[in-house]
């Protein structure tokens, strides 16, 4: 049977498949009890999470909190299942669309410094998503992202490149982290090139740099080509067989930063 890795103290991290990637779920302890942060992506997971959970002794009584990074499929596709064997358990998303769905259930909708178990404090990442959010441990200064920070994006088929929609949200994010003591970063997939983790506040700096240069790469090649629509953007970026592949949308929306100032 499959098991949790131990990554660090208080923490916890299994992989899971998703189309040609993985993505990651992660277990978060503390004094009181466990949050599960992200519930993997689809309704079969379960039979592979449920078990891992009750070996490391995670049970109805003691999961407080299933937190959800972000609506999306290879995150939250998994919750169904979760929230039926813990039913006690608070689920904890920005996302509105999730908390219509589990309406019948106990949703919370955190903001900014909110704290789980009084030990996980809610660092909302705006970016990839607008309900993006990550948790910070207060007692190590870890930050778990989900896929708040993207890097240079996923080496994959699709087309998974720094998936920023909302560029102008994202470096106001990326000014706030800076400010926080972080010591170790960790997230949902391996983004290039620096994986999915960085430890030391060297490399947390490297890591959180690393997300702003793909946008200035694209503002760079839409202000040098100014005659270029967002698709020819798109191929010029995607033209570096050794970067993660953009989507149009992407560009689009870097271009409206750009065209703000915000970028």
């Amino acid at each position: 049977m499959k098991n949790f890795e131990k990554i660090s103290e208080h923490l916890y991290r299994t992989t899971l498949s998703y189309k040609d990637i993985f993505t990651t779920v992660y277990l978060l302890e503390a004094d009181t009890g466990y949050v599960l942060f992200d519930a993997a992506s689809f309704d079969e997971d379960f039979d592979i999470l449920y078990p891992m959970l009750t070996q490391m002794g995670v049970t109805r009584e003691n999961l407080k909190y299933i937190f959800i990074s972000h609506n999306h499929t290879d995150h939250a596709g998994g919750l169904k299942r979760l929230i039926t064997a813990f039913p006690e358990t608070t689920i904890v998303s920005r996302s509105e669309k999730l908390a219509q769905k589990y309406e019948n259930y106990r949703v919370f909708a955190p903001v900014l410094g909110d704290m789980l178990l009084e030990t996980f404090r809610v660092i909302p990442i705006p970016g990839h998503t607008a309900d993006s959010a990550a948790l910070f441990d207060t007692r190590t200064n870890t930050l778990i992202t989900g896929d708040c920070l993207q890097l240079y994006g996923i080496c994959g088929a699709e087309d998974w490149a720094s998936n920023i929609n909302f560029p102008t949200e994202h470096m106001e994010a990326l000014r706030r982290l800076r400010e926080l003591p972080i010591e170790a970063i960790y997230t949902a997939h391996d983004y290039y090139p620096y994986d999915y983790f960085a430890v030391g506040r060297e490399a947390v700096a490297r890591y959180i740099d690393a997300c702003v240069e793909p946008l200035l790469r694209m503002k760079e090649l839409i202000l040098s080509n100014p005659e270029a629509t967002d698709a020819d953007v798109r191929l010029l970026y995607n033209a570096d067989a050794g970067l993660p592949t953009v989507r149009e949308a992407v560009i689009r929306a870097v271009r409206k930063s750009v065209a703000e100032g915000a970028l």
